[in-house]
């Protein structure tokens, strides 16, 4: 199974070269993951943070 951007948090899903799903993510929830949310909840910039860290960690550096 493969995932292919289609957009901005646009996605379809490739199993074996057939489509099975298409999805769409909204931007807030990947600011969240990618560590960009500065606003609202405490508790939900702190975990923002924390994704950033991690992703980091992994060595994922730019969302390309």
């Amino acid at each position: 199974m493969s995932f292919a951007g289609g957009g901005a948090g646009a996605f379809k899903v490739f199993s074996k070269g057939e489509r099975i799903a298409e999805f769409t993510v909204a931007q807030g929830k990947l600011d969240y993951a990618f560590g960009k949310v500065f606003e609202g909840d405490l508790h939900n910039i702190q975990r923002s943070a924390q994704n950033l860290k991690d992703l980091t960690t992994l060595g994922v550096k730019t969302e390309k």
